[in-house]
């Protein structure tokens, strides 16, 4: 009895300050891929991916966002036709008794306008099953509906899909919230399942453009 009424009080407050706009972020990882490496993250090792981490060497990329790495769609070379590549972002630092969490990471796109995107998918099972993260509220009662700025509602490919596409206007960042409808404690062995996968696809046409570069990535608690 004790238990649930604990619970209870945490998801009142933590509803509460959803709903006044005073929600509380503790910073608990950044990847910011100085060092070229970065723990939270596996970049797809299928021979067509094209995400790599460097320097990049493309006008439109310019400098990153943070000296002197990220992650790009080809440091060097335009994407490539009919391409479909991908990295992981895992949570692995998410543990204790979070209301949610939060990962922002800063980015640019120049991309053939909704024939070529980028977007984001979550899975809170390792990975066996994915959704795209605008519709992560449909996924499971666990999740409130996020809060996800700077994503196109353009339905490109499958309508499942909200993505990145055309040219952004410089560096933008992205927040995306996803709110624990019953706080409870968290492993880190559980934290794991949460992975957010950032995708790229292609279609059959050569546009010679830079495609899609991220840095920044950080993750924090609410």
């Amino acid at each position: 009895m004790q238990k649930a009424f604990f619970l209870l009080v945490v998801f009142s407050i933590s509803f509460c300050l959803k709903s006044l706009g005073q929600i509380l972020y503790f910073p608990i990882d950044s990847c910011n891929f100085d060092n070229g490496i970065c723990s939270q993250i596996a970049v797809s090792t299928d021979t067509q991916n094209i995400f790599q981490i460097g320097s990049p060497h493309k006008i439109f990329f310019g400098n990153t966002y943070s000296q002197p790495n990220a992650i790009m769609t080809d440091s060097i070379h335009p994407y490539k036709k009919n391409n479909f590549s991908y990295f992981d972002y895992y949570l692995n630092s998410l543990n204790g008794f979070p209301g949610g969490f939060q990962i922002s990471f800063s980015h640019k796109f120049e991309t053939d306008t909704l024939k070529d995107v980028g977007y984001v998918l979550f899975s809170s099972d390792s990975g066996q099953t994915w959704l795209d993260i605008g519709l992560v509220n449909n996924y499971n009662a666990w999740y409130s509906i996020p809060t996800v700025e700077n994503f196109k509602n353009d339905t490109v490919c499958n309508p499942q899909v909200y993505p990145f596409t055309g040219k952004s206007n410089g560096w933008i960042r992205t927040e995306i919230n996803l709110i624990l409808l019953l706080p409870a404690r968290l492993s880190s062995g559980f934290s794991n399942s949460f992975v957010f996968r950032f995708c790229f696809v292609s279609d059959s046409i050569n546009n010679n453009k830079a495609g899609w570069i991220i840095d920044n990535i950080n993750l924090s608690r609410i």
